[in-house]
């Protein structure tokens, strides 16, 4: 074996290794979530936010699973402050007044992150025992290698109500498009994960389902990094 191909297998090993131990972070805290209490709490502080009791996830994961760096870096002697800016795309030219950009806060400490925050304006409908229960869920997930797919139903609860077309559209702005499925409304929102760059750069998408008869929402669905995440919030409707 000549020691080009040596290197390129060793190099394949060592990616393939090194990817291993991201997906099994991720995985552990798949786990930990559910155990909600043991290990996250939420708050709204300057925000909706996710702190992490038992941290396990790298700096080099969240880089890892936003295929780029972070759009701007805060450091001090006891933590970073990494924040991503997913810049919303519009299908043609900007529609509408006001930014509807959604940065995303990674605290880091001793290279853990420790809080994940996003925009207080989520707060207005996104209340923090409905962010509690969604981020519950995960622990339950079922998860599909075969087909790259992370699929959880969030429970019922007397503590909130799920947001409609009309209060999605005060948090996120006009959708992409939008369509009619069977009997859903579908909102689709697209954005590049970097506020600058190439057309091409990584991007995330957003597919909300709202049930037709009273525009309440239904499921959602994204994708990042090859994985479909599917959210049904089905269970928590009432059947009028």
């Amino acid at each position: 074996m000549g020691k080009k191909n040596l290197k390129t297998i060793l190099l394949l090993i060592l990616i393939l290794s090194l990817s291993g131990c991201i997906y099994y972070r991720f995985l552990k805290v798949k786990y930990q979530l559910d155990d909600f209490e043991k290990n996250f709490s939420v708050d709204d502080k300057g925000g909706l936010s996710v702190e992490f009791k038992n941290p396990v996830l790298q700096s080099g994961d969240i880089v890892w699973l936003m295929s780029a760096n972070p759009d701007s870096k805060q450091d001090s002697e006891n933590e970073k402050i990494w924040t991503y800016i997913l810049k919303k795309r519009y299908h043609r030219s900007k529609n509408e007044n006001g930014n509807f950009d959604i940065p995303v806060k990674f605290i880091i400490k001793n290279e853990k992150v420790n809080k994940v925050t996003l925009p207080e304006r989520f707060l207005k409908y996104f209340s923090m025992s409905l962010f509690k229960n969604l981020l519950n869920s995960f622990g339950r997930a079922d998860i599909s290698k075969f087909h790259k797919e992370a699929r959880t139903n969030v429970k019922e609860s007397n503590h909130y109500k799920l947001p409609t077309t009309k209060e999605i559209s005060e948090v996120l702005g006009s959708p992409y498009y939008r369509k009619k499925v069977n009997s859903d409304l579908v909102y689709v929102y697209k954005y590049y994960i970097n506020a600058e760059g190439k057309s091409d750069r990584p991007g995330v998408n957003f597919i909300y389902h709202f049930r037709e008869k009273d525009r309440v929402l239904r499921s959602v669905k994204s994708n990042i990094k090859g994985v479909d995440i599917a959210i049904d919030f089905s269970d928590t409707l009432e059947d009028k």
